[in-house]
């Protein structure tokens, strides 16, 4: 039985992660309303605080969000956005169930 409280989708689109004064390219692998899997591994540190950003696939607007590393795999690291708007989180709601229902079908 799946213990995740919410809904994570199978993702595929380009992530700017910026360390420090740098800037690192890397692949979103999982998305959730609430956070983000992104990888190589290798370009992160569980526990560590990154600006991410990204664009939604079919939505005009970029994100540009602060998380923090929760977990890693050997393909990437789980990332928990912090300091959503509500706003932000209902689209990202409504993303992640329009996706699931797409893969439902």
């Amino acid at each position: 039985m799946d213990k995740r409280r919410v809904l994570r989708v199978p993702a595929d689109w380009p992530v700017t992660v910026h360390i420090g004064k740098k800037n690192a390219q890397a692949r979103a692998l999982q998305f959730s309303e609430f956070g983000i899997m992104v990888g190589p591994a290798e370009l992160f540190e569980v526990g560590k605080r990154y600006e991410v950003s990204f664009q939604l696939p079919g939505h005009k607007t970029p994100y540009h969000l602060r998380g923090i590393t929760v977990y890693a795999t050997l393909k990437g690291v789980g990332m928990r956005f912090e300091a959503m708007s509500a706003e932000v989180t209902a689209e990202f709601r409504a993303f992640v169930d329009q996706q699931g229902a797409a893969m439902a079908r």
